[in-house]
């Protein structure tokens, strides 16, 4: 019997574009511990942890790689409203695997405010964002002795 363990939820975006890949990456154990080897896994997103009803379509993958228990996969499951509560159901080489993992919807800044709050110094050049004017320190002290952070 194989168990999810541990996750690590990710939601993989673009400045330039909002893609709908998540990436998602798991730990898988059978009965003597972390699995290694290959499986074929079946993805669905669900509006509750138990009973309730899919949310679109289910995303296959066959022949993921699972070195010491640890897995990653990229699943695109559409434009769906993650920060509603969505949950993740897992089948592992047929077998469902209980309970289902909740999704949450991670924070994503694309562009700052502009005006009023010295949003307009900021610029996007590709994946990379660079205050206009001046110095932005973290993990520092300022003149009067406050940590930035």
């Amino acid at each position: 019997m194989k168990v999810l363990t541990a996750l690590l939820f990710l939601l993989a975006t673009t400045v330039a574009s909002a893609d709908t890949t998540i990436t998602y990456q798991g730990q898988l154990q059978d009965g003597s511990g972390p699995h290694s080897g290959s499986v074929d896994m079946v993805f669905g997103l669900f509006d509750a942890e138990t009973g309730g009803s899919s949310v679109g379509s289910a995303v296959s993958a066959g022949n993921i790689a699972v070195n010491d228990g640890l897995f990653q996969v990229e699943l695109d499951f559409g434009n769906q409203a993650y920060e509603n509560g969505l949950y993740l159901e897992i089948e592992v080489d047929g077998e469902t695997l209980s309970p289902r993992q909740p999704i949450t919807a991670a924070p994503l800044a694309v562009r700052t405010l502009s005006g009023g709050g010295g949003g307009a110094n900021w610029s996007v050049s590709g994946d990379d964002i660079y205050f206009d004017d001046g110095n932005v320190a973290i993990g520092t002290d300022d003149a009067a002795g406050h940590r930035l952070r």
